[in-house]
């Protein structure tokens, strides 16, 4: 088991996204409205089951077990799980609100007593609550959205994710990195968890480029440093790829990513401070320049203030 710990400057400031995954069918989700172009009260309501049965041409269960063998639970399940992505609007699940107002409970009360008629709260600011044989419905519509380029019916997000693989990430990038590598997948959940477009993603241990590999096809500005042979061998050509439309591997297709944008490299000077010591082997204008840029002075030329007729700034080098 892995843990991502997520990690911010003022906790009450982090508003922590709200991101949906894709979810399975559920039989909570197991009446249909038959006619739902007419009014309220005149909607007729059948189990799932019923519509099912009716299209396959049998007439119960028994004669579903006789037509698809021991599967035919699994079978039926699928059947309306297809149908019921298709017709999400049309499909409800009765319900038991917890604590309902006292205008809810009110027309509860009233359709467990006119059974079979379907009843409606209307409010102010929200969709009407919907009442029968009092229970409330709750429509499929609202589970249904589009994760990665499909509808899916979906649920938010928890802090256990057991629905990314990290079997057959190896393509991905067309890199190679032994025991490193994270799921494209991954990263682009922690990135939407966390950010927005045009946003600064940055990782100080690059690796093979996931990072800003996603952060790039997500339309997010990125910084990446890496110390090892990876920056040559495996970031920059998997980067360079990515800009040129040539890997449409790992998320692209979800991000709908093509191409475009671009990158620079910046390879680090040699550190100022060698094994506790200066390092006497940089020339003294490199090593001034280095301790006044740590204090955010900028070095320029001073050919160009003579030019300019202009006298030197506080915080300038030259």
């Amino acid at each position: 088991m892995e843990y991502l710990l997520i990690y911010a400057k003022e906790k009450n400031k982090f508003d922590g996204r709200v991101v949906y995954v894709e979810d399975n069918y559920s039989d909570d989700y197991g009446y249909y409205i038959e006619n739902p172009n007419e009014s309220h009260e005149k909607w007729k309501i059948v189990t799932l089951d019923q519509v099912i049965y009716k299209q396959s041409k049998i007439k119960n269960w028994r004669e579903a077990k006789e037509k698809w063998g021991q599967n035919w639970k699994e079978i039926r399940t699928q059947l309306k799980a297809e149908f019921a992505l298709k017709n999400a609007e049309k499909i409800v699940s009765l319900n038991t609100l917890q604590k309902p107002s006292a205008g809810i409970q009110e027309v509860i009360e009233k359709s467990k007593k006119r059974r079979n008629r379907v009843f409606e709260f209307k409010r102010k600011d929200s969709e009407p609550i919907f009442t029968y044989n009092g229970r409330t419905l709750a429509f499929y519509k609202s589970k249904i959205r589009n994760i990665n380029g499909k509808e899916t019916p979906s649920r938010i997000l928890t802090n256990i994710w057991n629905d990314i693989s990290y079997l057959g990430i190896g393509p991905e990038g067309g890199v190679t990195f032994l025991n490193g590598k994270k799921p494209e997948a991954l990263i682009k959940r922690v990135i939407e968890l966390s950010t927005d477009e045009n946003d600064l993603v940055f990782d100080s241990f690059a690796g093979s480029g996931t990072t800003g590999a996603v952060a790039h096809k997500m339309k997010r500005r990125w910084i990446m440093a890496e110390m090892g042979h990876q920056a040559d061998n495996l970031i920059i050509p998997r980067l360079q790829k990515i800009v040129a439309g040539k890997d449409q591997s790992g998320v692209s297709e979800a991000v709908k990513w093509k191409n475009g944008g671009g990158f620079q490299y910046y390879k680090l000077g040699e550190s100022v401070i060698h094994e506790q010591d200066m390092n006497w082997a940089l020339k003294a204008e490199e090593m001034a320049e280095a301790v006044f840029l740590h204090f955010q002075y900028r070095p320029i030329k001073a050919e160009w203030l003579e030019k300019e007729n202009m006298r030197p700034l506080q915080n300038t080098l030259f």
